[in-house]
C-alpha cells in the first residue's frame, strides 16, 4: 500500500503526487510502472538511510528530492553515477578535484557545465544566463563521514552544489570575472574555483544557520566540514598569482567570514596599529588579513 500526498514543488509549476511504499526495495519497479498524468507524477519516497544501504535506491532517493522541489533553470538533471561509470572527461576532472581537495578527500557531488557539443566555457559566459549543468552525485555522497543525515545531503546538494549552476548560469555574486584574466585569454583557474567553492559554502552556511543554531536535522559534522573547506579555499586567496593583486585583495574582503578567527587559526601579529593573520594549517604559514577587513570586524 502506498501513502500519498500532494507537493507543490519550489521551482516546479506543476503539482506532484508523492507515494511512500512500505517496501523501498521495490523501488524501481514501482517509478517504471507508475501511471502518468496530467501536471502530476508518482514519486517513490525513500529515506536517506535506505540510499546508504542500497545503492540501487539512490536515484530514487535523489528523484524524491527533486520532485519535491523541482529544477531550478540551471539545473538540466541531477543523476547518481558510480566513479567507473563516468565518461573519461569526468575521470579526469574528478582527478583534478581531488588534488585541490586533498590526497584523502574525494569529491562527494559535481557539476558538469553542459554548453552544448563541442563548447569550452569562457570567464565571459559566466552570467549570461546560458550556462546549464548537470549534476552527478558520487557513491561518497552517501559514505563521506560529513554526511550523515538527510539534512546535510540536502544541503549539499540543493545549498551547496545548486549554488554552483547559479553561478555560472546567473553570477548573483556580481563579480566580473574577466578581471581574473591577466592576459587575453589566461586566468589563473585555482583563483576561479576558489571563488566557486567559496561562493558555496557562503550560500550553503546561509541556508543552515539561524544565528548561532544549526538547521534542524543538520549534523554537527556537516557544518565542521563546510567551515573547514571554506577556510581552506579562502586560503587559497593568498597563494602565488598572476592575478592583479587588487583584485585579489577585493576578493579576501568579499569572502572573509569571522567565524574563520577562531583561537587556533587567528593570530594577533601587532596591536598599533591592528594586524591579524590567519594560519595555514598545513604549512603553520600566516596570511595577514587585508586591513580594510581587519578594520571592519576587528577595530573598535
Amino acid at each position: 500500500m502506498n501513502h500519498c500526498k500532494l507537493v507543490v514543488p519550489l521551482f516546479a509549476a506543476a503539482a506532484l503526487v508523492t507515494c511512500n511504499s512500505l517496501n523501498p526495495l521495490q523501488l524501481e519497479a514501482v517509478l517504471a510502472a507508475a501511471p502518468l498524468a496530467v501536471k502530476a507524477s508518482y514519486v517513490q519516497t525513500v529515506s536517506f538511510a535506505d540510499a546508504r544501504m542500497h545503492p540501487e535506491l539512490r536515484q530514487g532517493y535523489i528523484d524524491t528530492i527533486v520532485a519535491n522541489m523541482g529544477l531550478p533553470p540551471y539545473v538540466t538533471s541531477v543523476r547518481y553515477k558510480a566513479v567507473e561509470d563516468l565518461d573519461a572527461e569526468s575521470k579526469s576532472m574528478l582527478e583534478n578535484a581531488m588534488l585541490r581537495i586533498s590526497a584523502t578527500q574525494n569529491p562527494v557531488m559535481y557539476s558538469k557545465i553542459n554548453l552544448g557539443s563541442g563548447k569550452t566555457m569562457t570567464l565571459d559566459d559566466v552570467g549570461k544566463k546560458t550556462i546549464r549543468t548537470d549534476v552527478v552525485v558520487l557513491p561518497d555522497a552517501f559514505n563521506d563521514t560529513s554526511i550523515q543525515t538527510d539534512e546535510d545531503f540536502r544541503s549539499r546538494l540543493v545549498d551547496h552544489e545548486f549554488a554552483h549552476a547559479r553561478l555560472f548560469y546567473e553570477n548573483p555574486t556580481g563579480f566580473d570575472m574577466n578581471r581574473l584574466l591577466y592576459s587575453e585569454h589566461e586566468y589563473d583557474v585555482d583563483i576561479f574555483n576558489a571563488i566557486v567553492e567559496l561562493d558555496g559554502h557562503q550560500n550553503e552556511l546561509r541556508h543552515v544557520l539561524r544565528g548561532t543554531q544549526i538547521r534542524p536535522g543538520l549534523s554537527q559534522g556537516h557544518l565542521e566540514s563546510m567551515m573547514s573547506y571554506s577556510y581552506g579555499y579562502y586560503l587559497r586567496l593568498w597563494k602565488p598569482t598572476k592575478t592583479n593583486q587588487e583584485v585579489v585583495q577585493e576578493l579576501q574582503e568579499r569572502f572573509y567570514n569571522p567565524q574563520f578567527c577562531v583561537p587556533e587559526s587567528c593570530t594577533v601579529m601587532k596591536r598599533d596599529p591592528l594586524v591579524i593573520a590567519l594560519k595555514d594549517p598545513t604549512t603553520g604559514n600566516l596570511r595577514q588579513l587585508p586591513n580594510s577587513v581587519v578594520q571592519a570586524y576587528y577595530k573598535h
